[in-house]
């Protein structure tokens, strides 16, 4: 009964989606790309979680544990050295047990059907399966899916399953992931993934 209104709340949460049809328009817990992170959260808690960049064309990411119906956490991307803190890339993360991944497969598929009526003109990958770059042994595995909007970036689901051995290494959690990205973020994430 529980998962049941989980499911519920996501999917009423992603109504006020439903007027959306530019990358600014689509938001996580109220904020969208191109919003300064600094009008939900102060600097210090901003950066008391996130990984340091090297210029002003570094992305970096900050990870907080918000209060939510919907997320465990909310993941910010933001250039290294913009003050403002512009976002790039919002990811609402919710975990999922490695045992229990089977039900972030099986939401991932409501929240598609939602996203499929909502964004009818976005070109879409459906159900692409593969090992997390990060990973380098390929133990680790993603089932996403993309929405590819007409006016650039992508809304992405994706589970991910970390293995054993990356979540205790790192202290990683498998999670359901609904991220919204700028195209300038992907082209950057693209050149990391890809050396």
């Amino acid at each position: 009964m529980r998962i049941f209104i989980a499911v519920l709340i996501l999917i009423f949460s992603l109504q006020s989606w439903t007027k959306a049809d530019k990358i600014q328009d689509f938001e996580i817990e109220g904020m969208s790309i191109g919003d300064s992170l600094l009008d939900f959260l102060d600097k210090n808690e901003i950066q008391k979680n996130y990984s340091k960049g090297t210029s002003s064309t570094t992305f970096v990411s900050s990870y907080n544990i918000m209060s939510s119906e919907l997320y465990d956490g909310i993941q910010f991307h933001y250039k290294s050295l913009d003050k403002k803190f512009i976002l790039h890339g919002i990811s609402g993360i919710a975990e999922y047990s490695n045992n229990n991944i089977e039900k972030c497969y099986d939401k991932i598929s409501v929240i598609f059907s939602e996203l499929e009526n909502m964004f009818p003109t976005a070109k879409i990958d459906e159900e692409i399966f593969y090992n997390h770059p990060i990973d380098k042994k390929g133990e680790s595995k993603i089932l996403e899916s993309r929405f590819i909007l007409n006016d650039g970036g992508q809304i992405k689901i994706a589970c991910t399953m970390w293995s054993e051995r990356m979540q205790s290494k790192h202290n990683w959690f498998s999670h359901l992931r609904i991220a919204v990205v700028s195209d300038e973020l992907l082209e950057w994430l693209a050149k990391i993934y890809n050396n």
